[in-house]
């Protein structure tokens, strides 16, 4: 009886562990190098298809203008390895006019 809660007990630190250790992805993920890949005046569904996924926020500013982001963060159940963000600004008529990339790495939770 003795081994089988030994067993039982190291299962279940050994599943602890993983559980700790396991990485989450949070957010729309999309692949840092096909940034490079986007050019002014190109059109939102344009940059929407290389990117690979919709963005996570869109906002219409004043002047007719959109801001679209994608974001994510990415880390373990302990801590945040990192937080990556793409604002995309779009003219009234469609054309991206400029991109900013933000990353931030090892914040704790």
């Amino acid at each position: 009886m003795k081994k089988q809660t030994t067993n039982t007990l190291l299962l279940l630190t050994l599943m602890s562990f993983l559980f700790l250790t396991s990485c989450a992805v949070t957010g729309n993920v999309y692949e840092h190098e096909n940034i490079e890949k986007l050019e002014e005046g190109m059109t939102e569904q344009k940059v929407t298809s290389i990117l690979g996924v919709k963005p996570h926020i869109r906002t219409n500013m004043e002047d007719g203008n959109r801001l679209l982001t994608w974001n994510y963060a990415y880390g373990t159940a302990l801590a945040t390895s990192g937080v990556r963000t793409v604002s995309i600004l779009f003219s009234n008529d469609n054309k991206m006019i400029r991109v900013v990339v933000s990353s931030e790495s090892g914040k704790a939770l």
